[in-house]
């Protein structure tokens, strides 16, 4: 299965930030857009599990859970990785609050003794709008700073649970399945 741990979105501020971004989508840039039903804050892509590792990987994400009180995350402030100016991922920003990065490294250290080694890269986090397509040539992308300038979105991300998904690939594209809950604290 492949899996990754994830804060969700409620659905509501997923309709907020989708209304907010309709223009980006609506420029006829070449990017595959990420539905509103799929927003969310990756924590950790752990990519494919076993079966029989399932319930020990739900095991490590309540154990991380249970040991950080309930918080809210600010969102806000578009950008791309690695840059605007040669994307290949356009998201919302995510304010790196305390609470969330201690969450992010007691996910780690829970998972580690499963074998997922830790990531390498800085964990940034963010909220992927989209992801640009194969072959795009930097001309077709020269108006995202423009068009990403107009964008004024501030929201607010609840973090009262640490959600284990299960990442359906399919021809639409990816469809995301909750198969487990941590509450936090």
């Amino acid at each position: 299965m492949r899996l990754f741990f994830a804060i969700n979105l409620p659905a509501g501020e997923q309709e907020r930030l989708h209304r907010a971004t309709a223009h980006l989508r609506a420029a006829d840039l070449p990017v595959r857009w990420v539905p509103p039903q799929n927003l969310h804050l990756t924590l950790r892509f752990l990519g494919s599990v076993p079966g029989q590792k399932v319930a020990a990987v739900r095991e490590a994400g309540a154990r991380a859970a249970s040991g950080i009180a309930p918080f809210d995350a600010r969102l806000g402030g578009i950008g791309a990785f690695p840059t605007t100016r040669r994307p290949r991922v356009i998201w919302i920003g995510v304010q790196k609050a305390e609470p969330l990065l201690e969450l992010r490294a007691a996910l780690e250290e829970a998972l580690a003794p499963l074998g997922f080694t830790p990531e390498d890269r800085a964990f940034e986090p963010h909220i992927t709008l989209g992801r640009v397509r194969d072959g795009a040539r930097p001309a077709q992308l020269a108006r995202l700073v423009e068009l990403a300038a107009t964008i004024h979105y501030t929201g607010v991300l609840p973090v009262r649970s640490l959600d284990l998904m299960h990442s359906e690939l399919g021809p639409g594209g990816a469809r995301y399945v909750r198969i487990g809950a941590a509450p936090l604290g």
